[in-house]
């Protein structure tokens, strides 16, 4: 049927105009910019690593915006960076300072990977240096050497609280807490023995953080996700691979895309994180137990220490009465850490030293960390035996007295173990320290 020649016209204008609009709308592949409008991924593909999300171009996460344009990926300490938002997405308290990614002024560098924040006393510390951001008259007493300790006043000057005053400045407590037990620093002689009553309990297994991912704004996102490694609790499959694109959430927990019937040497259940360490949830890094509960975040997104619960991690010592967490090695060093003193509770019992403590051969109790970490604190020297912890395996110690063999044949403390330094002298206690990488999907 013909339409009348007014009407034909007026559909053939209304047509031109409709096709238009469509073209000024429709995004043009190759021509969008960061923030401009897209209907899907393929809009957006001129700008690298980028998508399309939630209707605008978007960098990738870990991918920083640079000149609108492209997407450059975020970076550890001491490399090449364009902006500040490579260096402060994998570094906290970090910035691009003359084309380099370093610390912020205020904060110490500790390897690649950590901006340390001023360290008070009593807190863990990694050299001189780190005491000394928060309080020039503190210096780090090594608990292992050369590895990490704890920040103590200089003499004459004595701890007040978060500073250290002239002697005569400092206000007595009133209520003092338990005496620590002294440290004796003679030398034995190479026939001291392991008593088999003497054993080291750990009482560390690896376990998942059951912890809910804690809520943290993406830089580039209205959503609140963040990433979670493999063999910890998810609630989607972004969050998983968000920290590895070959993983995602399977019943529950982070687990690779691939399987393999449990054939695989990496998922779940093989993480690839040392015995007794500390995985962080977003970046999968593996960390030493000692760090867990201590008031200081070691992994970027602080995992370590979620710790108001009674759900405390396995890696930490739960103060049950009060229902918070504290580090494993504050158990029996002789100051009261939680608030009801249950961390120092049995630790006078000659006879059996709590779990997850280490018992001298003359019935001392002392923190697990003390059994061959070089320093000699046991009053009768039992805690560095020279045949064990000293020279190369001779097979007169059990394992299940050595809490981590080095592969040069040392036995050390276990809280040497991914601590980021290197407390066996071959770095082997520094080995796969962080997670497996998942199987590429096919």
């Amino acid at each position: 049927m013909d339409l009348p020649r007014g009407r034909k016209k007026f559909m053939q204008m209304n047509k031109t105009v409709h096709n238009l609009d469509l073209a000024i709308t429709t995004p043009t592949i190759g021509t969008l910019k960061l923030n401009d409008e897209c209907s899907r991924d393929k809009n957006c593909e001129n700008i690298e690593n980028s998508r399309c999300h939630l209707g605008y171009c978007r960098c990738q996460p870990f991918y920083a915006a640079y000149n609108e344009t492209r997407c450059v990926e975020s970076t550890m300490l001491g490399n090449d960076c364009y902006v500040s938002e490579q260096c402060s997405m994998k570094v906290a308290n970090s910035t691009c300072l003359d084309g380099v990614c370093q610390c912020d002024d205020g904060y110490l560098q500790f390897r690649r990977h950590t901006c340390l924040t001023p360290a008070k006393p009593g807190q863990v510390c990694y050299s001189h240096e780190h005491c000394r951001l928060w309080d020039s008259d503190t210096h780090c007493d090594f608990l292992i050497p050369d590895l990490f300790g704890r920040c103590q006043c200089t003499a004459p000057m004595k701890r007040d609280g978060e500073i250290c005053r002239p002697n005569n400045l400092v206000i007595p407590p009133v209520i003092s807490s338990n005496n620590p037990t002294s440290n004796s620093n003679n030398y034995f002689d190479e026939t001291t023995q392991i008593d088999p009553d003497s054993t080291f309990s750990p009482g560390n297994q690896p376990e998942n953080n059951n912890d809910t991912a804690p809520t943290k704004a993406d830089r580039h996102e209205t959503t609140t996700l963040t990433a979670v490694s493999i063999g910890l609790r998810c609630t989607n499959d972004l969050e998983c691979r968000m920290a590895d694109t070959h993983s995602r959430c399977i019943d529950g927990v982070c687990d690779c895309a691939i399987r393999g019937n449990g054939s695989l040497p990496c998922g779940a259940t093989r993480t690839g994180c040392p015995v007794g360490t500390f995985q962080c949830r977003g970046s999968g890094t593996c960390i030493s137990w000692f760090f867990v509960c201590d008031g200081r975040p070691d992994c970027g997104d602080g995992s370590d220490e979620e710790c108001a619960s009674d759900q405390c991690p396995n890696q930490a010592f739960a103060c049950k009465k009060s229902k918070v967490c504290i580090s494993k090695a504050g158990q029996c060093d002789g100051r009261i850490d939680c608030p009801n003193g249950e961390d120092e509770e049995g630790c006078k019992n000659r006879r059996r030293c709590p779990e997850g403590s280490f018992r001298c051969n003359n019935g001392q109790c002392l923190p697990a960390y003390e059994f061959c970490n070089a320093v000699v604190s046991c009053r009768d020297g039992s805690d560095e035996p020279r045949g064990a912890c000293r020279t190369r395996y001779r097979g007169h110690l059990l394992a299940r007295n050595c809490p981590f063999r080095c592969a040069n044949g040392q036995c050390r403390s276990d809280a040497i173990t991914c601590s980021g330094r290197d407390g066996c002298g071959d770095n082997s206690d520094e080995i796969n320290c962080s997670v497996c990488r998942c199987p590429a999907v096919a």
